[in-house]
């Protein structure tokens, strides 16, 4: 562990010096942008989503559950003054009295203070300043994320928002030979969940346990060599937790005129640092899948396993299989396989239109402490982005079925699962 601060801590510091470098002759300070408070604010940008979200889940057991509401998310950024940006954002969700009290609240469509009592929210998500320069973004402040463990993870009606202050820099990379080095740092200690209109500390959705308290270290470097190969590593230190190592590698390559692959890897090492969990924790998940495209076709095959402690990921998480629905590959001792199927409508004339049928099996020891169900659950995907006029809207319709095995006991159960959504982005 002292191995892995150490370095968390060179990463960090090399990522920092450029924006500590005296050499402003050779680095510049950036683009001024504007010359007056009023162009800094005049020229700045909107964007955001504006959404209506219809989720409903018929369950094998438990009450079923169905949510609709409107509802997005809204920022405002400053243009650039002598390389000083200042963002602000805000959420909501509404709806609460349009849906029955006779379904469950599903997932985070809206808040809920019961299980059928669905509640609208608003907060302030985002609130910042950036400064760039130097080949190098500092930001600090209540922010949008994104790496392979820490990110949005926009699959309801806003994304996630962490607060603390993020680094990266791009110093080292060599235009001319086209490799790309990104370096980056970050410090986060809360986090604004989907619904959530107040920010909790980020060790909280890892302990379960809201009084938990520290925040997050983390440093990772991104290598992009010519063609398309690409290498991240990360490393993750959540104070008196957990250390998280992640790797991930990506490859892709024409294998002739009209024949294309693409491979990734994935790995993910978890110990405990601390006392938060009741007993030690030291797992890893890893896996990876290999895919061919022909003519707007995508066929593609995963295998994923856990190690012996189950990998939670509240945060958007990198596993190497993510359906619609479920925690899928993230159980004690877990094998994952899966194999999907895209199909890109533009290759027959309709600009838009994609599709997807994504069928997955998982397997779990049936005796013994980490004895669990297995169960096959399968996705279907449709999903439309307009052009022209209505360029940023778009319609999705998910369908997700999952099929149980009972020859061991546990608190899974089958599930039809739909999510239609419409969307204006900007």
């Amino acid at each position: 562990m002292k191995g892995r601060k150490v370095l968390l801590a060179a990463i960090s510091l090399v990522v920092m010096t450029p924006c500590l470098s005296a050499n402003a002759d050779t680095q510049g300070t950036g683009s001024e942008g504007v010359s007056s408070l009023m162009e800094w604010v005049k020229q700045g940008k909107a964007s955001g989503a504006i959404k209506y979200l219809w989720y409903y889940r018929d369950n094998d057991v438990s009450l079923d559950a169905s949510t609709f509401a409107v509802g997005g998310n809204l920022k405002y950024e400053t243009a650039p003054l002598y390389g000083f940006r200042v963002g602000a954002g805000f959420k909501t969700s509404q709806g609460a009295s349009w849906n029955s009290d006779s379904k469950a609240v599903y997932g985070a469509v809206l808040d809920r203070s019961g299980p059928t009592s669905p509640e609208n929210y608003t907060a302030m998500d985002e609130y910042y300043v950036s400064y760039q320069g130097y080949d190098t973004t500092v930001t600090f402040g209540a922010q949008s994320v994104f790496n392979p463990w820490i990110k949005g993870f926009d699959v309801y009606m806003a994304p996630i928002k962490y607060r603390g202050l993020s680094i990266k820099n791009t110093t080292f990379n060599v235009e001319e030979s086209k490799h790309k080095f990104i370096l980056e740092a970050l410090y986060l200690d809360e986090v604004l969940g989907w619904t959530a209109e107040e920010f909790d500390s980020i060790a909280s959705g890892y302990t379960k346990n809201p009084e938990a308290d520290g925040g997050m270290f983390a440093a990772g470097v991104t290598y992009r060599a010519p063609g398309d190969l690409r290498f991240q590593l990360w490393d993750y230190y959540y104070e008196d937790v957990q250390n998280d190592l992640s790797f991930e590698a990506r490859y892709r390559r024409p294998l002739s005129k009209d024949v294309n692959m693409v491979m990734n890897f994935k790995y993910l090492n978890r110990q405990d640092t601390g006392d938060a969990y009741a007993g030690e924790l030291d797992t890893w998940t890893a896996g990876g899948d290999i895919g061919v495209s022909f003519k707007g076709f995508t066929l593609t095959g995963y295998y994923g396993q856990v190690g012996d402690d189950r990998v939670d990921d509240p945060y958007g998480g990198n596993k190497v299989i993510i359906q619609q629905a479920g925690a899928n590959l993230q159980r004690p001792e877990e094998t994952g396989y899966a194999v999907k199927l895209d199909y890109n409508f533009k290759q027959i004339g309709v600009e838009g239109l994609t599709a997807y049928t994504f069928l997955a099996t998982y397997d779990t020891p049936d005796k013994g402490t980490n004895a669990s169900q297995d169960y096959d659950q399968i996705d279907f995907n449709l999903q439309y982005k307009l052009g022209g006029w209505f360029k940023g809207c778009e319609a999705r319709l998910r369908y997700a079925i999952r099929n149980v095995d009972d020859d061991v006991s546990g608190s899974l159960q089958d599930f039809n699962d739909i999510r239609f959504s419409l969307a204006y982005r900007f």
